[in-house]
């Protein structure tokens, strides 16, 4: 039996993919802060660890020896720049960016042939919006360094899938200070193509609420890589 583990799979959109998991007949172990209700009444290994604990990431991933992760984690902010305090910047920074890129780091020489890699992105890391500022730049960060690190993990047959949600239904928004907005979906609503992109490997997918700007950024992307990626050698 195959192990999948889902860092932030207590709530939302994690705890979502810990069910997608489980019907397709993983072993689920689910990294968070702690427990809870959610977590109660599923067949899942439980590991109570603070993601931006990142000096245990390697060997709690060697423990493990998953054939899948998902990261699904952030500290969202939301207001204007000015108006978002030095430690709120630190703390999003730092778990939506630094953390997460030291845990990829780890990732690499601990997972085995064939293993897939889910990074939780945000529509935010690709089209600019004043009040999710910090959020978004933290986002945009890690796809970059994805970017950077992809044919390596490639080279060693791992994969990675960037994933963009959409508005989804969850705690984030009131959590980072804003509001839910109506247009939002429910996680249960695109956990089970998400969960299917991410075992074919894609490079990345997103739900019909962010399809359309994603799919022309991609294409975009690409282009510019291959026109410019011989200017770094």
């Amino acid at each position: 039996m195959k192990t999948a583990l889902i860092i932030g799979g207590s709530e939302g959109i994690g705890l979502s993919l810990v069910k997608e998991a489980l019907q397709n007949n993983y072993k689920v172990c689910v990294l968070a802060r702690k427990s809870n209700a959610n977590l109660k009444n599923l067949p899942v290994s439980f590991i109570a660890h603070d993601f931006n604990e990142t000096n245990n990431a390697k060997n709690i991933i060697n423990s493990i020896r998953p054939h899948l992760i998902v990261f699904c984690v952030a500290y969202g902010v939301y207001g204007k720049v000015d108006e978002v305090s030095n430690n709120e910047i630190i703390k999003c920074t730092r778990a939506t960016f630094e953390s997460s890129i030291i845990w990829f780091k780890e990732c690499v020489n601990a997972l085995s042939k064939g293993s897939r890699v889910a990074w939780i992105s945000s529509l935010t890391s690709k089209v600019p919006n004043e009040e999710w500022a910090f959020y978004g730049a933290g986002k945009a960060g890690v796809e970059h360094f994805i970017s950077s690190v992809r044919d390596y993990f490639l080279s060693k047959d791992i994969t990675i899938t960037t994933c963009y949600p959409g508005c989804v239904n969850t705690s984030f928004h009131c959590k980072a200070g804003g509001v839910v907005p109506l247009s939002a979906i429910s996680p249960e609503s695109i956990s089970k193509d998400m969960f299917n992109a991410i075992l074919k490997g894609l490079p990345y997918w997103a739900s019909s609420m962010d399809k359309s700007v994603i799919d022309e950024v991609y294409n975009k992307e690409r282009d510019f890589f291959n026109k410019f990626k011989s200017q770094l050698k």
